[in-house]
C-alpha cells in the first residue's frame, strides 16, 4: 500500500484549569481592541510589580471578553489589612472611585479646554 495515512489532529480551543481559570488559544486574527486591552494589562502588571514587590499583600483580577464570559482570580496574604470576606466590597469601591476620578479629570479638562497633554 503506497498511499498516505490520514490522521486528524485535534485542535484545542480552550482549557479550563482546576481553579476555574480558562486558557484560550486564538487562531487567525485577534481584534485590535483586544490587543490594546492585553497591552494595558501587561503594563499595569509591570507597574504594580515594581510598586508593591516588597509589600504586596493581595490582588483581584477580573477579565471578560466581548461575549461577557469572564474569569476572576484573587489572592490575600495573611498580612493583608483587607480580608477575604470584605474583598468584593473593597474591590468594587476601589473601581468606583477610580472611575469617578477619571470622570472628574475629564470634566476639568473639558471645562478648562485642556488637552490630555496640557494637563
Amino acid at each position: 500500500m503506497t498511499g498516505s495515512i490520514r490522521t486528524s489532529i485535534p485542535r484545542i480551543r480552550s482549557v479550563r484549569m482546576k481553579g476555574g481559570a480558562e486558557v484560550r488559544i486564538f487562531r487567525g486574527g485577534v481584534e485590535i481592541e483586544a490587543v490594546k486591552v492585553a497591552k494595558k494589562l501587561q503594563e499595569a502588571h509591570a507597574l504594580y510589580q515594581d510598586m508593591y514587590r516588597a509589600d504586596m499583600a493581595g490582588f483581584v483580577l477580573i477579565v471578560w471578553d466581548s461575549q461577557g464570559r469572564n474569569s476572576a482570580a484573587h489572592s490575600v496574604a495573611a498580612t493583608s489589612p483587607i480580608g477575604s470576606f470584605v474583598l468584593p466590597t473593597y474591590a468594587a469601591e476601589k473601581i468606583r472611585r477610580s472611575l469617578g476620578e477619571a470622570d472628574a479629570i475629564d470634566v476639568v479638562r473639558k471645562t478648562l479646554n485642556l488637552s490630555p497633554v496640557d494637563a
